[in-house]
């Protein structure tokens, strides 16, 4: 039992909301006999190791000793998470909440997840179950924001809106991820980001830039950036109006302020010139990425963690001062856009539209549908 203990302290360590949860029924624990629990203690280790596929094979074995075992279920529904598997870790959790020992917290992670899949009046009640206890107090506000949202998805659900999304067929949409479009104001070129293979028989991929021109006929087949895509992830762009200016976000490149930072190209004599770093007033050493350009080039806004925000990643804006002889953009300092827009959590994904006053963005704070929603 001492090993097994010391693996839970493990795994509080990188869980701490969830596994807390185990240390409230140790009375479960205790009744395992040695065998199981060298069982339990190989499932945990597995988890440690990411051996997913094993942890679960041993702990559905574990479950058909003790179809009861609540820790069994708890581990089963963490490594579900891990894997990114949502229908699974709700199924986990709503079994562990039946145990008669199942400690307050259950009813918070049920509700977290159940709103995350979209069900939100399941989620309403899970979480109106964790308000009604004694709920932590670090705790009770994020209940109360999964109640709101939870809410707030009931109705927008009962009271859609008309939306209806086409595709742009397979001259620009492959088998790989397309995402980030930007558009010229004309609507003739579109830009955007494709997720694509380094190596055809390797399973890594990363970020390239793609560019579909509108013809008679629909959009033209897509092309790489040959002047901009590299060995590096090139990603989250966005264009001038005219086309003629693009910055986006690079990440890990030598040269650069921080972990990510935003970069420009200019289109001239028929090619897009070597990126460039947007300079210091933009980038910091932190993260700096997903810009959005006005349509004149005058007013940037983008994302960044740096400090000084209301939250996590907050959004900003800077104005174009001028350019320098060597073709440097010269920004005043960024201004942070205020509590009407961000948040303590995450507000990413900037788009300033063509007409410089309307903002579209993504937060996973402010009351929306679960996870990250668009928000003007």
């Amino acid at each position: 039992m001492k090993n097994v203990v010391k693996h839970r302290m493990l795994m509080v360590l990188r869980i701490v909301l969830f596994i807390t949860c185990i240390f409230f029924a140790p009375e479960a624990a205790g009744q395992r006999n040695n065998s199981v629990s060298r069982q339990f203690e190989a499932a945990l280790q597995a988890y440690e190791q990411r051996d997913y596929e094993k942890a679960t094979g041993l702990c559905k074995k574990l479950l058909e000793k003790n179809p009861s075992d609540m820790d069994v279920m708890l581990l089963l529904a963490e490594i579900s998470k891990d894997r990114g598997v949502l229908a699974d870790e709700i199924h986990w959790l709503r079994s562990a909440s039946q145990n008669e020992m199942a400690p307050l917290l259950i009813s918070y992670r049920l509700a977290d997840a159940l709103l995350k899949s979209g069900r939100y009046a399941e989620a309403y009640d899970a979480v109106n179950q964790y308000l009604a206890g004694k709920p932590s107090a670090s705790l009770k506000g994020k209940a109360e924001e999964i109640r709101n949202k939870a809410a707030f998805g009931m109705e927008a659900v009962n009271n859609p809106v008309d939306f209806k999304p086409e595709n742009l067929g397979n001259m620009v949409n492959t088998e790989w991820d397309e995402y980030w479009p930007s558009l010229t104001i004309d609507g003739q070129t579109l830009i955007f980001t494709r997720l694509v293979p380094r190596v055809q028989s390797s399973g890594y991929r990363q970020e390239d830039f793609y560019i579909s021109k509108n013809t008679n006929d629909g959009w033209g087949k897509a092309q790489p950036l040959i002047d901009l895509n590299t060995e590096l992830n090139e990603g989250a762009q966005t264009v001038s109006a005219d086309g003629k200016l693009l910055f986006f976000t690079l990440c890990n490149s030598m040269g650069g302020y921080g972990s990510c930072d935003i970069y420009f190209s200019r289109w001239h004599r028929d090619n897009w010139t070597p990126p460039m770093n947007a300079g210091s007033a933009i980038n910091t050493q932190g993260w700096e990425g997903q810009p959005s350009i006005s349509a004149y080039g005058d007013v940037l806004y983008f994302s960044s963690n740096r400090p000084g925000g209301f939250g996590l990643k907050d959004m900003w804006r800077s104005r174009l001062l001028g350019w320098s002889p060597e073709g440097i953009p010269l920004w005043e300092n960024p201004v942070n856009l205020g509590d009407s827009v961000n948040t303590r959590g995450d507000e990413i994904s900037p788009f300033i539209h063509f007409n410089g006053k309307d903002l579209y963005f993504s937060s996973d704070e402010w009351p929306g549908m679960g996870g990250y929603d668009i928000f003007h």
